[in-house]
């Protein structure tokens, strides 16, 4: 997890059903860590983490939306925008939820507060977001379909 960047987990899906599970959300008690990417007897839960990974997140006042994608660090997730399109000032300490976008996640979940705010250069800030979930915090996991 912590060695390079691609962060995946497995976990038994305990159902009553025979479902297939791609593309549910996974959770613990600490929130939202990632999606199923493929159905076995041990699903593979694709981390936020994972640089493959995007997730659309927002700010509460649903002014600012971003696509955010993994860093391959753990906790850390990366959302770039250009200053000159966004009037919206974001700093550290702002919260970013789940915006409802995409069909995987759904609308107003914390996912993590910025970090760091990097000027990349006159049209690239990036936001380093750390995320409010932990996946190794707990090995008791939920899987919704939204």
């Amino acid at each position: 997890f912590n060695c390079c960047d691609r962060h995946r987990m497995f976990v038994e899906v305990i159902s009553d059903n025979n479902e297939n599970f791609n593309e549910f959300m996974v959770f613990n008690a600490s929130g939202i860590i990632g999606q199923i990417i493929h159905t076995n007897k041990y699903s593979e839960v694709l981390l936020l983490t994972d640089i493959s990974h995007y997730i659309p997140i927002k700010l509460s006042t649903n002014d600012f939306f971003c696509n955010a994608q993994g860093s391959g660090r753990s906790e850390i997730i990366i959302c770039k925008y250009n200053p000159l399109v966004e009037s919206q000032e974001i700093i550290a300490g702002h919260i970013f939820y789940t915006s409802g976008l995409g069909g995987i996640y759904p609308k107003d979940i914390e996912i993590g507060k910025v970090d760091k705010v990097i000027k990349i250069d006159s049209t690239t800030v990036e936001l380093e977001i750390k995320l409010s979930a932990d996946p190794i915090a707990s090995d008791l996991f939920g899987v919704i379909k939204y």
